[in-house]
């Protein structure tokens, strides 16, 4: 069993600049006071001996210093993790949703980009002794990137081309639909032909979803009954309830034209601009996400609310 010790919200550290500038001002005042307070005590003679306090009044604003700090540092939510060495490997297949919404910066740098920092933490606390992963994305449809695999090298790979972007363009109208059911359908087809190719598996299986919801509807309810007597799925939902507006896609603009026709007449042909849509707003769906892991027998998670490797290590 190994400890260690990281920052959920590092960014909040950069914070710290400011109570240690204050810090550095407090230390020079307090120089000053000691240089003044050994001046006084050789000049002036008095029948009494005079108590001099080491800080005096300049004690209260090291204790503010010090509590924005404190404040600062739990801001970062500092943690301890727990790692277990485990000797059961495992098959994973992560579903990975690449809809319109998952471009919200709701969560820094946006929903998609946050999910890929998981899946690479994910990938990195395996440890590749019989385990296997399965990646694939979803919007309308499913588009698989990796079948189940033993190398974390073919994953990384996939991952490292993930980073930035959902491979599902704005512009296709298929983005702006989030179909979960056909993702679970695509999870278990894949450990379906797994089982055709290569037998059953010793390891236990589960489905990792990760996204930030779906409007509920019976399509998906018949669909995770099923779901559930295979293997288990486990809800990663990312966002936050305030959300945030969808970017609008970058539309071409196609160019006015000038033709001639069969009768030799010239033919104008206007420019194309692509009508603006209205803003879309999008908040994470934790009522759907928690029925899903509910009825198909896993848990549910939020990205945020713990480390991911806490999260991981609990999956």
């Amino acid at each position: 069993m190994n400890w260690d010790f990281q920052f959920i919200e590092p960014d909040y550290l950069k914070l710290l600049v400011v109570p240690a500038l204050a810090l550095l001002l407090l230390v020079w005042r307090i120089v000053i006071r000691r240089s003044e307070i050994s001046r006084l005590r050789k000049t002036r003679i008095i029948p009494l001996t005079e108590k001099f306090y080491f800080f005096g009044r300049l004690l209260f604003w090291l204790l503010i210093i010090f509590a924005i700090a404190g404040s600062i540092v739990a801001l970062s939510r500092p943690a301890k993790i727990m790692s277990v060495k485990n000797d059961i490997a495992v098959d994973l297949i992560v579903l990975q949703d690449g809809s319109a919404s998952m471009r919200v910066e709701d969560i820094k740098p946006d929903r998609w980009q946050r999910s890929m920092i998981f899946i690479r933490t994910l990938t990195e606390i395996l440890q590749w002794k019989g385990d296997r992963l399965g990646l694939a994305s979803f919007a309308r449809l499913t588009s698989p990137f990796v079948r189940l695999t033993s190398d974390p090298n073919t994953v990384l790979f996939f991952l490292e081309h993930l980073t930035k972007e959902s491979p599902f363009r704005l512009a296709d109208n298929k983005t702006w639909d989030t179909n979960i059911a056909d993702s679970i359908e695509w999870g278990l087809k894949l450990i379906s032909k797994d089982r055709e190719n290569y037998g059953p598996s010793q390891n236990p299986q589960a489905l990792v979803l990760i996204s930030d919801g779906q409007a509920w509807s019976g399509e998906l309810e018949e669909v995770f009954k099923r779901v559930k007597n295979i293997a288990p799925v486990y809800v990663i939902g990312v966002g936050t309830t305030v959300g945030g507006i969808i970017p609008e896609p970058i539309l071409p603009i196609v160019p006015a034209t000038l033709s001639v026709d069969d009768f030799g007449e010239s033919v104008y042909t206007p420019p194309v601009i692509p009508e603006k849509k209205e803003p879309v707003h999008s908040a994470i769906d934790r009522i759907s996400l928690r029925k899903i892991a509910s009825i198909t027998g896993g848990e549910y998670f939020e990205l945020n609310t713990e480390s991911d490797s806490q999260i991981v290590l609990k999956i």
